[in-house]
């Protein structure tokens, strides 16, 4: 599932324009937001002052673009 598909800014407790995606883990009171942030640092910054983060389970996973990702526009280079 593509990135692409969700719009930027997503209502609730995430700062607008850094959520990338947000989605629901099936069958889990849980979700997932994929942040678009510069580093390490950044992303820190927003989770603390997320209003619930005292009472959040949180896991960070970074993420990198994949080679076969149509929704970048740009061609496969051979063998990838």
């Amino acid at each position: 599932m593509s990135a692409a598909a969700f719009p930027r800014a997503a209502s609730g407790p995430e700062p607008r324009g850094l959520v990338e995606a947000l989605v629901r883990r099936v069958g889990q009171y849980a979700k997932i937001s994929v942040f678009d942030v510069a580093d390490n640092e950044a992303l820190h910054r927003i989770l603390w002052n997320l209003p619930l983060f005292p009472y959040l389970t949180i896991e960070v996973t970074p993420l990198a673009q994949h080679s076969s990702d149509l929704a970048t526009g740009e061609p496969r280079a051979a063998g990838a």
